[in-house]
């Protein structure tokens, strides 16, 4: 909210990183090029998965077989959250919810104030 659509202050984005209310680690992930989508940071970890490897929620859908298609992060759940060029379009949690959250929340910001 506050990089993207700026919508908190500085002064409260500041308080919520020192307060630990947000994930300072993956904010500043987020602003990195391929990381865009990133569900946690738990899943880039190499010291999390055997043979020293990420997630396989990493990997882009167009790059894996057939049969990690439809694979899922045991501890995430996430389906999929690899950024970039020809990553996967759908929700990263397979439901309603997730990453597309707060832009939905501007979009209605933006409609109500149209409608008055």
């Amino acid at each position: 909210m506050f990089y993207t659509h700026n919508r908190i202050s500085r002064k409260v984005y500041d308080y919520c990183i020192k307060n630990k209310i947000v994930d300072a680690s993956l904010i500043a992930k987020w602003k990195k090029t391929g990381y865009e989508r990133l569900c946690s940071t738990y899943v880039i970890n190499p010291a999390n998965y055997k043979f020293g490897t990420t997630s396989i929620c990493r990997v882009p859908l167009n790059d894996r077989s057939r049969e990690q298609m439809n694979a899922i992060d045991p501890t995430t759940g996430c389906m999929g959250c690899a950024s970039g060029k020809d990553a996967s379009h759908r929700n990263i949690f397979g439901n309603k919810y997730g990453q597309n959250l707060a832009a939905v929340q501007i979009a209605r910001e933006k409609r109500m104030e149209e409608i008055q």
